[in-house]
């Protein structure tokens, strides 16, 4: 359970003015609260080797070796967060992972690294009005509202949201607006500007890890690629991206309009890392039908261009679009969920022999059960099917995903 400490209250008066009938100045309280989880799972894997491993897989835990399956524990991650306040204006968010992510690099297993960081302020005269600095996800998942962005109705989230929360972090500044139902938001931000280059040389897949700054993540085997990795959290040729979102929102309905441009120069490059231009945009729906029943969709689609000339080097274009049933009982503690993905890779360009088209579909049913405020209980089967043209051109086959999940969750 979060635990909350507050610092003391100062009073602020000249030595020399009489206290007895002084009105004293009172420096506001600071309101610290800390947080975290830790998840440990059991997990039972299909015969496809996973992307950690450098393999065809598409899901976090697969197989060691080829067409070889795998039961294992794993510590998947640990998240410590403070959330602080100051004032009512004033308020702060810091979040450090520990992950069991593989680095490309070296190979090793285990890290510790900066996921979030942000201020925020909302000042007295308008409480309708917001601003938002530092590094942050971009707020459009429907699936990761639970404490340190965990996922909230499945263990894995969806191929959407997968990349999002590998590849795309914004360090910049934002502002939002209230009025009446709408939210609208505005903001610049920098440092990822090799975003789009996973979607390029692996392809989407389903994963709940949280990209920590200054990230490696591993791609696949792909010939102009020396050595199998993208940093995605870089900043290359010191442009400003711009991100915008309209947002309506009910009691029982929720729509999000997203959108997002690097405004990256695709002919930078520093110490190996290109600067991709890449925009997408994200269209995310979300309804409760009853108290205990709700559906929710997202369908993202951009495009991606890395070193352009004629032909350029990289041009894809990609979507995903997944929908989601979530039905609750036994007041919200326990929860069924099914959902249904579709991804794709688009490559445009001529390069060979670096084609990278792919595309796939998958289905995940999820139990969870809140046992008490601080433990949660899960159960998930994800099966994935996917198929990478740059894997065929290399004398491999696809095979299908499968993953099964147990999963205990405590919250401290």
């Amino acid at each position: 359970m979060p635990i909350e400490v507050f610092s003391n209250e100062s009073n602020l008066f000249d030595d020399d003015v009489d206290t007895e009938n002084e009105e004293l100045v009172t420096t506001p309280k600071i309101k610290y609260v800390f947080s975290g989880s830790i998840d440990l799972r059991l997990s039972s894997t299909g015969k496809a080797k996973s992307y950690r491993e450098g393999g065809r897989g598409v899901t976090r835990y697969g197989a060691r070796k080829d067409n070889q399956s795998s039961n294992e524990f794993n510590l998947p991650q640990i998240i410590l967060a403070t959330d602080i306040f100051y004032g009512d204006e004033w308020s702060g968010y810091i979040q450090f992972n520990y992950s069991d992510h593989k680095s490309p690099i070296d190979n090793k297993e285990g890290n510790i690294g900066l996921v979030e960081s942000y201020l925020e302020f909302s000042p007295e005269f308008n409480k309708n009005l917001k601003f938002k600095g530092g590094l942050y996800f971009p707020d459009t998942s429907l699936e990761n509202n639970d404490i340190g962005w965990n996922t909230t109705y499945t263990i894995t989230p969806s191929a959407i949201n997968s990349w999002i929360g590998e590849e795309v972090k914004l360090t910049g500044l934002k502002a939002e607006y209230e009025s009446g139902n709408f939210t609208y938001m505005l903001g610049g931000f920098s440092g990822n500007d090799p975003l789009g280059a996973i979607l390029a040389y692996r392809g989407f897949v389903f994963s709940d890890y949280q990209g920590a700054y200054g990230d490696e993540l591993r791609t696949q085997t792909v010939p102009i690629v020396s050595n199998n990795a993208t940093r995605s959290f870089k900043e290359v040729d010191g442009r400003i991206g711009l991100n915008t979102s309209v947002t309506y929102r009910n009691p029982n309905f929720k729509m999000q309009l997203y959108y997002l441009n690097n405004f990256a120069n695709n002919l930078a490059i520093e110490d190996g890392d290109y600067a991709w231009e890449t925009n997408y945009k994200v269209i995310s729906l979300e309804y409760l039908l009853t108290s205990n029943f709700k559906i929710l969709s997202q369908t993202l689609f951009g495009e991606t261009e890395m070193a352009p000339g004629f032909p350029a080097a990289v041009n894809n274009d990609f979507w995903s679009s997944y929908f989601m049933g979530v039905y609750t009982w036994g007041e919200m503690k326990h929860s069924l969920s099914l959902r249904w993905d579709i991804f794709e890779v688009d490559d445009n360009d001529l390069t060979e022999p670096d084609n990278n088209d792919s595309r796939g579909y998958a289905g995940t049913l999820a139990y969870l059960y809140r046992y008490t405020d601080s433990t949660l209980f899960g159960a998930e089967f994800l099966s994935a099917n996917s198929q990478r043209v740059g894997n065929e051109d290399y004398s491999r086959s696809d095979p299908v995903d499968h993953l099964f999940q147990l999963m205990v969750r405590k919250y401290f």
